[in-house]
């Protein structure tokens, strides 16, 4: 492999949690990376191992790694009615929320230059609610959930993402994302901010291709370019405006690369320091990761 150097606000999902990250940030030189510290289909009812922050005591001062995204369990629904499955999914954002709080401080004490970015959740499908009332219900699980680490967890941001909205699930409008901040309280605002992912975005009717300018006033208008976190860098296998939930490799997408290319160099988001991480199927190997950061550069 030829040498690299190192991509600002560029980075990947990395299977494996922050042990793998940290090899894989080195390697590949990129600066961002997310994480997932448990099993994606398993509820994170218990404490995080702490042993799971040993990476970062193996971290040099010039490490490549400087922003590091956690995404919540694909289980999380906070529209649901069912009490127990809602419940877990508290639980779950709680202990992740927690997780975080100690990575953060565990960078601290290695006087480390890197950014938790915060925990990143799909907000749910309102399966058995109306859309007011799904809307209800996951701003009444924020607010819990705040609640609950306001101690523990007092510098961690939770981060709402965009959805595709397919069937009843929710977060697939910038309006609709906002609406959920907005029911937050207010002391918790700040800590209440955004993903956008590009494939959900475009198959929700967001056109990337034809009307970057207009996407982002809306995301501008919106959600605030102080409260967007990062953007999952997708392209789609799916149609404009399809509401279907399929990523494709950089290039090989009904987005395109040209698309991309324009998106990624948007003063919206360099101006802003919004990193892109790579949610491609490609990421499954080690060749794959190469291969799509390599398109990018």
């Amino acid at each position: 492999m030829a040498e690299i150097k190192r991509t600002k606000n560029l980075g990947v999902h990395v299977n494996g949690g922050l042990s793998r990250a940290v090899k894989m940030a080195e390697k590949y030189k990129f600066d961002s990376a997310q994480i997932m510290p448990s099993a994606p289909m398993r509820w994170a009812t218990r404490p995080i191992s702490e042993e799971k922050l040993e990476p970062i005591s193996k971290m040099h001062s010039d490490h490549p790694l400087r922003k590091i995204l956690l995404h919540g369990v694909y289980l999380t629904n906070l529209a649901r009615k069912d009490k127990q499955l809602f419940h877990l999914s508290k639980l779950s954002l709680v202990t992740y929320l927690n997780y975080a709080q100690k990575l953060i401080n565990a960078i601290k004490e290695h006087d480390l230059q890197v950014e938790v970015l915060g925990i990143c959740f799909h907000p749910g499908s309102a399966i058995d609610l109306s859309p007011e009332e799904g809307l209800e219900r996951i701003s009444y699980g924020i607010n819990w959930v705040m609640d609950e680490v306001e101690e523990t967890a007092p510098d961690v941001k939770l981060l709402l993402e965009t959805t595709a909205g397919s069937g009843n699930v929710m977060g697939d409008t910038f309006a609709e994302l906002a609406k959920m901040r907005e029911r937050v309280k207010e002391k918790y605002n700040d800590r209440i901010g955004y993903v956008l992912d590009t494939q959900h975005t475009w198959v929700s009717g967001y056109n990337w291709v034809e009307d970057l300018d207009g996407v982002v006033a809306q995301a501008r208008e919106h959600l605030g370019a102080k409260n967007i976190a990062a953007v999952h860098l997708n392209d789609s296998m799916k149609e404009f405006d399809s509401h279907k939930d399929r990523h494709a490799d950089i290039g090989e997408g009904k987005i395109g690369v040209d698309a991309i290319k324009k998106l990624i160099a948007h003063d919206f988001f360099t101006g802003n320091d919004i990193p892109f991480i790579l949610e491609t199927p490609g990421l499954k190997t080690e060749e794959g990761i190469e291969s799509e950061l390599a398109k990018l550069r």
